[in-house]
């Protein structure tokens, strides 16, 4: 398997664990954030950050690569504090799915996920009296390959 394809894999994993969030009622779409069309809120773009590999065998026969994904978590709300409660609701289901499983689900070759060693939060006012939240929460993965 190439590392592209794994890279491609990992990226998709992320995405089916956020449309979870879907059918549970706490988000309304999902999307690669490149690729995403103009999101229903709220919503969770899925964004790559960026990457390293190194060697990890003295013959330089084996890598490591870490790649750093994001969760980019837009919520909207009536009041600012519905939509941080809605933000950070949305991060912390997250979070909790990818700490629960850090495979990602996936079996036939080596991926650790670590969710939110880092976030950030930003709000602003919106048109219209709305209220809106981005949460940024990052996820290093670790794949052997």
């Amino acid at each position: 398997m190439t590392i592209k394809t794994k890279f491609e894999r990992i990226q998709q994993a992320l995405e089916n664990i956020a449309k979870e969030l879907i059918t549970e009622n706490k988000i309304k779409s999902v999307g690669i954030a490149e690729f995403a069309r103009p999101p229903l809120f709220p919503a969770v773009l899925v964004w790559i950050r960026r990457g390293e590999s190194k060697d990890v065998k003295v013959a330089g026969t084996e890598k490591l690569h870490v790649w750093r994904f994001e969760y980019v978590i837009l919520t909207r709300a009536g009041t600012s504090r519905e939509a941080y409660d809605s933000a950070m609701d949305i991060m912390f289901t997250l979070y909790e799915k990818i700490i629960n499983n850090r495979t990602l689900g996936i079996t036939d070759f080596s991926v650790e996920a670590t969710p939110a060693p880092t976030f950030e939060r930003y709000e602003s006012e919106g048109q219209g009296g709305q209220y809106a939240h981005i949460v940024v929460m990052a996820i290093d993965v670790r794949v052997e390959g």
